[in-house]
């Protein structure tokens, strides 16, 4: 159901337009300057372009007045429990459902980085780190201001659809990021 109120409120393209550019500005410049997502300048860029969708909506929300402030507020509680916790865990189960296919099929199993695993508080403060850079600032941005003004403007089914392409396209760049798990894996001879 449309909510012409919410369409007044929320501008969908204006934030789709600078999550997109907040991102893709220091992921580019990873891509450009050739480093590699594992070192701390790395991790900088990549956790950077992370908040990008938060920041969008950070900006969106102090430019768009009291009432769009309040709104988002308002329904940020109602942002499902459920979902956010499977957006958190979605990452991990992908990439172990892909390792193990590819070892099923006869490729290596990529290396762990040492660092990760070196204890329980290491992996936790790991876990913690991609929580923060990863689900937490996407779901603040995407569903948080984006979705709701595409709600106004068109159908579910539409939303979804416009909301999961920009989402799908917003990644394009970490394929290109040397080190990041997205990026392709040069063999070894």
């Amino acid at each position: 159901m449309k909510d012409s109120n919410m369409g007044t409120l929320y501008r969908p393209a204006p934030f789709y337009l600078s999550a997109l550019g907040l991102s893709w500005l220091p992921w580019s410049a990873a891509v450009v300057l050739g480093i590699d997502a594992r070192s701390p300048f790395g991790i900088a860029l990549v956790a950077a372009g992370g908040l990008g969708p938060v920041a969008a909506a950070a900006a969106m929300l102090a430019s768009g007045g009291r009432k769009v402030r309040s709104d988002y507020l308002r329904r940020l509680p109602l942002l499902p429990v459920l979902p956010a916790a499977a957006a958190a865990l979605m990452p991990a189960a992908v990439a172990g459902v892909s390792v193990l296919i590819s070892v099923l099929l006869g490729g290596k199993a990529p290396a762990v980085e040492p660092r990760i695993l070196a204890g329980p508080a290491s992996a936790a403060l790991y876990a913690l780190f991609i929580l923060f850079f990863g689900p937490v600032p996407e779901e603040l941005g995407w569903r948080g201001y984006g979705l709701p003004g595409l709600l106004a403007r068109t159908s579910h089914a539409a939303a979804a659809a416009v909301s999961g392409s920009l989402w799908a396209v917003w990644h394009l760049p970490l394929f290109f990021i040397q080190g990041y798990p997205l990026a392709p894996v040069a063999e070894d001879p």
